[in-house]
């Protein structure tokens, strides 16, 4: 399947609903390993970091965090089409919040927002500043979150 036309939203949305449903299945290897499968197989680099990512969306539901960024950053060093790498960053982002490293997700948001921006990384990026608030109380990163939080709700009305 060729990725390069869809957009990042609706990449990262459908490899979300992938994630999701593969951890509630009780073959969660069969899952994994399907993923792999896929990006083995993969007729481009786009198709196979596609699959990398859906593989690190998985992971991390299935709560390994460190081996989920490890194959994100993989698919990321493909150099994929723009709308896979920031699939790949929003599902970084959202890692990094979960174990607590909110500098490292806002970094990785901004970047990611140099290249496209739509709902769900504009969410993301709002969680990385909000984390970052309630460990710092930094009022302005709370300020932050809320503008990534109203443009990402507009975004989502567009």
């Amino acid at each position: 399947m060729e990725n390069d036309d869809r957009s990042a939203e609706d990449l990262y949305r459908t490899l979300l609903e992938e994630a999701k449903s593969a951890r509630d299945r009780d073959d969660l290897a069969g899952a994994l390993i399907a993923h792999a499968r896929s990006a083995a197989r993969g007729d481009s680099k786009s198709d196979r970091a596609c699959a990398l990512v859906s593989l690190g969306a998985t992971l991390r539901y299935a709560g390994r965090l460190n081996e989920a960024l490890d194959v994100l950053r993989d698919a990321r060093s493909m150099t994929a089409s723009v709308n896979v790498q920031v699939a790949a960053m929003t599902c970084e982002i959202a890692i990094l919040c979960d174990q607590g490293k909110d500098e490292d997700a806002r970094r990785v948001g901004e970047s990611a927002l140099e290249l496209a921006e739509g709902p769900f990384l504009l969410n993301a990026l709002g969680r990385a500043w909000m984390e970052g608030f309630r460990a710092t109380g930094i009022v302005d990163f709370r300020e932050r979150a809320e503008d990534y939080f109203e443009q990402a709700g507009s975004a989502a009305v567009a």
